[in-house]
């Protein structure tokens, strides 16, 4: 008896502010462990957009201006999604998003009068959305409380910066994974978050969670899916 192929990946990320346009330096080795554990094919897209901010201010209560940024990041990911569904319908696609690229693709996912940015973009269309098998995000300025996405150490009632109302996500909720450190100033804006533990992601496991994560989405069906992700704090 032979086995059925694996389908075809394509895993998109959107790098947070600054990072390199060639690539971010968190989410690439990321894709990379992904593709190297996976059977199938799969190919890696860094998301063209400006990664920029305006200003941001990361002392309790932080602020953060972005700007056009994140605006241009959701419509460019809209089209390529949609572009994604109408040209090879049968591939799984997978996005990584950290810092200002994780509100990107929480906003394309969401509902247009739900986001933070980008609400001149188009909704996201049933054939793409279909097609994301797999979200892992870090460092997320719109994580939100009381999620059942919510993963790693957070504080119960702490939101990022610019959080979304609970349940915007709620049709993707089963396929994401909103990774979060206790004193992540951009995804806790609390008292005595700062920037470190916004980078701490660098060197704390959750890259490997997410990969592992991915892996275990990749061989099952959204509808086949449902795990209540692990809260560590």
């Amino acid at each position: 008896m032979t086995t059925a192929p694996s389908p075809p990946v394509l895993i998109i990320t959107a790098r947070g502010s600054t990072e390199p346009a060639s690539g971010s330096r968190l989410l690439t080795p990321i894709a990379q462990t992904i593709a190297r554990r996976y059977a199938g094919d799969v190919r890696i897209l860094s998301l063209a957009y400006p990664a920029t901010f305006t200003s941001f201010d990361p002392t309790f209560p932080a602020r953060i201006d972005l700007g056009r940024s994140p605006a241009i990041g959701v419509r460019n990911l809209v089209a390529a999604l949609h572009d994604q569904a109408a040209t090879r319908p049968e591939q799984r696609i997978v996005l990584l998003g950290w810092s200002q690229g994780a509100q990107v693709i929480t906003d394309t996912l969401a509902a247009p009068h739900h986001r933070r940015a980008g609400h001149d973009a188009p909704a996201l269309n049933r054939t793409a959305a279909r097609l994301v098998h797999a979200v892992a995000l870090f460092g997320n300025p719109t994580f939100t409380a009381g999620q059942p996405h919510n993963a790693g150490e957070y504080a119960p009632g702490v939101s990022g910066v610019t959080p979304h109302h609970a349940g915007a996500l709620e049709k993707f909720t089963d396929r994401i994974r909103d990774y979060c450190t206790l004193t992540d100033i951009a995804a806790q804006n609390a008292p005595g978050s700062d920037v470190d533990g916004h980078v701490a992601y660098f060197h704390n496991g959750m890259p490997d969670q997410s990969a592992d994560f991915v892996l275990e989405q990749l061989s099952r069906t959204p509808s086949t899916s449902h795990k209540k992700a692990p809260h560590l704090g």
